[in-house]
């Protein structure tokens, strides 16, 4: 798998995505103070940079539950010459989280978004805003924000994403005829702001059946700290996250501009969900181009499968081979409802 290309000014990530490097404490205590005075010093300044400037583009993000199969959509969609995309930004749990939980004028605050961003790099992690911008871009982003007394805390964080999402565009060579797709999948929790922040933008929810996904978290389980452990706490994670699309496509303002993917009928008849999938996002697809990308996107050509892989098997129903009487009645009782009202049948 050959890696993406990192912004300049980052080091590049180097090996699979089970090559973290370990930082230990006192060293990630050091930055972390290291952090604080950096951000302390840009607050000194008597004036903000302005933010980067972009053309106007399209924007796509795909969300959705962890282990549903957001990374195969991403890898189908960037297949479209126009797309431009990297790893997962996780840029809200960054930094609108931590900016819209203190203030704008929060030193703590904008030293969260750079620690988070410098252990990121440092730790080699497969995902994170390091991706999309370096150490002294996002500086110049936090200067911006600390200085952006005239707006609401919200409207500083969600200024300084854009302004991320933009330096990563510009950096790639983005113009007004390509899309920036951005997948992280817990920005399902977040789709309904990020739809009213860019009233152009779209976004792809992709569904799979929760029994499915827990055992995907199980396995990667194995090689990884992220997936929850135990079988409820999986349930619970699919379960929220199945419950915050149904009421993102619910939301009549909003629910022209979702499309759902189904793992299981993406799996079955590929063809016409990518082309429905390319349709939906705006992008020209001609039924051989579609058809090339549903051959190339075939988990038989993954080299690197199996159990703590990224891509395990993809098989639908494999949760028969692993789930419990009782795992499959703790089921029933977290998530049978959801489960019903997104359309699978326990």
């Amino acid at each position: 798998m050959s890696l993406p290309e990192v912004p300049s000014g980052v080091r590049p990530v180097v090996g699979d995505h089970l090559s973290h490097i370990a930082i230990p404490a006192r060293t990630r205590q050091w930055r972390q103070v290291a952090n604080f005075a950096a951000v302390a010093g840009r607050r000194a300044r008597s004036h903000a940079p302005v933010l980067p400037e972009a053309p106007d583009y399209r924007k796509l993000f795909v969300v959705g539950c962890g282990r549903s199969g957001t990374s195969w959509v991403q890898g189908i969609i960037a297949a479209h010459p126009r797309v431009i995309t990297t790893q997962e930004s996780h840029a809200y749990e960054a930094v609108y989280d931590p900016v819209t939980r203190r203030s704008a004028a929060s030193l703590n605050a904008w030293t969260k978004v750079l620690h988070r961003h410098d252990l990121s790099e440092r730790e080699a992690r497969w995902v994170g805003l390091h991706w999309w911008i370096n150490r002294a871009d996002l500086l110049d982003l936090v200067d911006w924000g600390l200085h952006s007394g005239l707006i609401g805390d919200d409207d500083a964080a969600e200024s300084v994403i854009e302004a991320i999402f933009d330096t990563y565009f510009v950096s790639r060579g983005g113009t007004a005829d390509n899309m920036l797709l951005e997948k992280t999948p817990g920005h399902i929790a977040y789709a309904q702001q990020i739809l009213r922040r860019f009233p152009d933008a779209r976004v792809v929810e992709v569904l799979r059946d929760g029994r499915d996904v827990c055992v995907s978290m199980q396995m990667q389980g194995l090689t990884v700290s992220w997936p929850p452990e135990s079988r409820r706490a999986q349930i619970n994670t699919w379960a929220r996250a199945a419950r915050r699309g149904l009421a993102l496509r619910a939301d009549p303002e909003l629910a022209d501009r979702v499309h759902l993917v189904r793992y299981e009928e993406l799996k079955r008849d590929p063809e016409p969900e990518i082309a429905r999938l390319f349709e939906f996002v705006g992008l020209d697809a001609t039924s051989g181009f579609v058809a090339e990308v549903a051959d190339a996107s075939d988990f038989r050509h993954h080299r690197t499968t199996g159990a703590g892989k990224h891509t395990r098997r993809g098989e639908v129903g494999d949760w028969r081979n692993h789930f419990s009487t009782a795992d499959e009645e703790m089921f029933r009782e977290l998530a049978g409802d959801v489960f019903e009202a997104v359309g699978y049948e326990l």
